[in-house]
Formats: structure tokens, C-alpha cells, sequence
């Protein structure tokens, strides 16, 4: 029987590396997509006072905590598939979750859902994008960022040369017309984009620079960000 893509990177062999191992270029990026969900955030989540919050694929859990450090009136959730991330995360406090479905049936809605390069992952990104916005509470939000596709070089690269498409298999089959063509069916406002580069990011100085000329929105160098708000 042939595992899905959700049961293979559960396996204890599959390990993410970056593009860098300098520390600090790790973090310029951390800090970029932590101020990019900030942003989004802010829009929706005060006006509620607080919230329920599920990141999907949390990973190490550097986000989720940084964020549930930042929105202390917030609920988070985080549901991964690798169950050491769960252990840990569960040992320092958290209410985190292990999965082994790529189809989700959390038996309650949220306000938020974010993940980062996490839809590239499932073996079938579509399901899985449309089991979340039944997950959608009225007016929430769901977005993703750092999503790879066919046309972000740097990725195809980067995966090619570290011989990783065991995991990164739909990398190629992320189509952005399709995500619209989904998203379109429900009641809400959204977009699909192509905005920031995985390597950039770590540049803060050299990324506004970037962003400055609207050099993200190049498909061909960067990852794609998907948003979508609920009625």
C-alpha cells in the first residue's frame, strides 16, 4: 500500500534543513513571516477581542510560540504529524496535536488558519485547502505562505540538489488557477500570490529592496501565499 505524503515525512528519517545554517539568517526569515501573519492578524483579531488560532504543520514550534506570545487573548492550536514536535511542544505548555490525515476534522471551527510551506506538502493540497475552510469560523481568516509551485526556481533547485522529492512531490502540482478555482466556490474575499523569496527573506536590508521594487511578485522567484476570509 502506498503512504501518503502526510506518513512519510512522519518518518523519523525525513529531516527539513534549510537554505542556511547561519542562525541569524534564520532568523531574519522567522521575523519575516512572523511580521507578515502580525499584519493579517491585527486586521481581524482585536476586532473580535482575542480568538481561536490553529497553525498546521508547526514544526519545532517557533512561531506558534512566538505568536501566542503576541496574542495572549488568543486560543492556538497546532496539529503536526511528526509526534516528537507534538511531545515537545506539549511538554513546554502547549495544546498541540498529532495527525496522520491529510483531511482535516477537528470537530470545532477557528478563527484563524495559518501554516507556512505546508500545502506542498499533502498528498492532495486541494482537499486538504478546502477541508480547512470548512474549519472557518464567519469572518475568519485562512492563510498560508511560503508555498512552493512549478515556477519558484530556487525551490526546484534547492530540492533537486538535496534529492528531497520524496516530501516535496507536489512541489509541481501546486497550481495557483486552481487554489482560485477552489477558494471561488466559497462565500468570501481572497487571493493567490506570488510573494517572497525563501532565500531573500533572510536578508532583511536586501529584502526591502526587493519588495520595494515588487521583484515578490515574480513567479519564477518566488514562493506563493494564499488568503482567504470567510463571510
Amino acid at each position: 500500500m502506498q503512504k501518503d505524503n502526510v506518513r512519510i515525512q512522519a518518518e523519523t528519517k525525513i529531516k527539513y534543513k534549510s537554505w542556511f545554517k547561519n542562525q541569524n539568517r534564520l532568523n531574519t526569515r522567522e521575523q519575516y513571516y512572523l511580521r507578515r501573519y502580525c499584519q493579517i492578524f491585527d486586521n481581524s483579531l482585536y476586532l473580535r477581542g482575542g480568538g481561536t488560532i490553529l497553525e498546521v504543520g508547526f514544526g519545532d514550534g517557533k512561531m506558534l510560540r512566538e505568536l501566542s506570545n503576541i496574542y495572549k487573548d488568543a486560543k492556538f492550536i497546532g496539529v503536526e504529524a511528526r509526534e516528537k514536535c507534538v511531545a515537545d511542544m506539549k511538554t513546554l505548555g502547549y495544546d498541540c496535536r498529532f495527525v496522520s490525515t491529510e483531511i482535516f476534522d477537528m470537530g470545532e471551527e477557528f478563527d484563524i488558519i495559518y501554516g507556512n510551506a505546508v500545502l506542498h506538502h499533502m498528498s492532495n493540497p486541494y482537499l486538504t485547502l478546502e477541508s480547512l475552510l470548512k474549519l472557518l469560523k464567519p469572518k475568519g481568516i485562512l492563510v498560508f505562505t511560503g508555498e512552493s509551485h512549478p515556477f519558484c526556481i530556487p525551490d526546484i533547485i534547492y530540492v533537486s540538489i538535496k534529492n528531497e522529492w520524496s516530501v516535496e512531490k507536489n512541489l509541481l502540482k501546486m497550481n495557483r488557477l486552481r487554489f482560485v478555482e477552489i477558494l471561488s466556490r466559497y462565500p468570501g474575499t481572497f487571493y493567490v500570490k506570488y510573494d517572497g523569496n525563501p532565500v531573500i527573506a533572510c536578508f532583511k536590508k536586501i529584502n526591502s529592496i526587493y519588495e520595494k521594487f515588487y521583484m515578490n511578485r515574480i513567479p519564477f522567484w518566488n514562493s506563493m501565499m494564499i488568503f482567504f476570509e470567510n463571510e
